[in-house]
């Protein structure tokens, strides 16, 4: 008995031997893996690297395109007009202490369609290349059309065009001097905004909101001599209306369910020493009522869905073949041609996805 136990004990000495050898290949291998995987993991996270600054980098450069205008002659703004750009300081400053523009400020004569308007300043003390400038708005059948039903304005988080465009017409400026264009946007009212669908009408809902930052809008031409903004229609065609008040794209941030009124500057470039204390004669101001709008996420009044359905040129998919004859009652003539002879610049790609994107907004929805 003792053999046979002696004889097992060493049979399994003997075979213990292969199983140590293969337990430490294994542990060997283990390691070798372990290097491997602690290898990948740092490639993984150099890559992760690599593309977030990718992508940082794509974003920024998406953000300094889209801020074009704004950018490009930044340093010249500072350096031309620091005294103007005060002053809009102090109108800013008025906005957030409740300084309005009247409500009232809509009633304006059709009357008075595409003929030149004189500034709302006096002009009695502003430099003389100023003096005898007059500006008509570009299309402004269309827009008292739209201001007769409340003109609605659509702002996203990523921002969103005007439509109608703000156009204008520049007459008797100095054609050797040169001239920067400028739109601002100022509350109309104090009040918050709500659409009551059972009258189809506005009515106030309470207080207005703390008015987001104050900014301003070059047009991207800026600065140019008189004789190029008085050759053709200038067009705002780049503005973006945002409800993003954490927005860096330069886009012009506005609160939804609020009204405002566009207002566009004209600012003289004087480049002689102590320009920054001529700085209020150096501008003059012009108010168009009939472009003030009540900025919302979704379009509220169906008429004007209707409305911008029939007078945009991109719009014709959502047209019904029968029409409404409402409608084609209430749009201009000079509209009417005007979406059938649309300017070139009309017609490219972005201007067509902006307009595809916006169908998303046409249904009204409670805000």
């Amino acid at each position: 008995m003792g053999l046979i136990l002696e004889a097992i004990a060493t049979s399994k000495t003997e075979l213990m031997g292969p199983f140590d050898y293969l337990a430490s290949e294994c542990n060997l291998i283990r390691h070798d893996l372990d290097k491997i995987r602690g290898r990948l993991t740092m490639a993984d996270d150099h890559i992760s690297e690599v593309e977030n600054a990718s992508h940082s980098q794509g974003s920024q450069l998406s953000e300094l395109r889209d801020m074009g205008p704004l950018m490009d002659h930044q340093k010249w703004q500072t350096c031309l007009h620091s005294g103007w750009l005060h002053l809009l300081d102090e109108d800013v400053h008025n906005i957030h202490s409740g300084c309005f523009v009247s409500s009232d400020i809509g009633s304006w004569s059709s009357s008075l369609s595409d003929v030149p308007r004189p500034p709302q300043d006096d002009v009695s003390r502003k430099n003389a290349a100023l003096r005898s400038i007059m500006v008509s708005l570009e299309t402004s059948a269309l827009w008292e059309t739209f201001n007769s039903l409340g003109t609605e304005m659509i702002v996203t988080k990523a921002g969103r065009r005007m439509f109608p465009l703000f156009q204008i017409r520049i007459w008797g400026m100095d054609p050797t001097s040169e001239y920067s264009l400028v739109l601002d946007f100022l509350p109309v009212g104090d009040k918050r905004y709500r659409y009551a669908f059972h009258s189809s009408s506005w009515l106030v809902s309470g207080t207005a909101d703390p008015a987001p930052p104050g900014r301003l809008h070059f047009h991207p031409d800026s600065p140019a001599k008189g004789s190029h903004w008085m050759r053709q229609t200038v067009s705002f065609d780049r503005l973006k209306l945002t409800n993003n008040v954490q927005d860096m794209r330069g886009h012009i941030i506005l609160n939804s369910m609020h009204r405002y009124q566009p207002r566009l500057h004209i600012l003289l470039s004087d480049r002689l020493q102590g320009g920054e204390a001529r700085a209020e004669q150096n501008f003059v101001s012009f108010v168009f009522p009939e472009t003030q709008f009540t900025a919302v996420t979704a379009y509220q009044n169906h008429r004007i869905t209707q409305l911008k359905i029939a007078s945009n040129p991109f719009a014709k998919g959502f047209r019904d073949v029968e029409g409404d004859e409402w409608l084609l009652s209430h749009i201009p003539a000079p509209v009417k041609m005007q979406a059938r002879d649309s300017p070139k610049s009309w017609h490219n790609a972005e201007s067509h996805h902006s307009f595809c994107s916006e169908a998303h907004h046409m249904q009204p929805t409670a805000q």
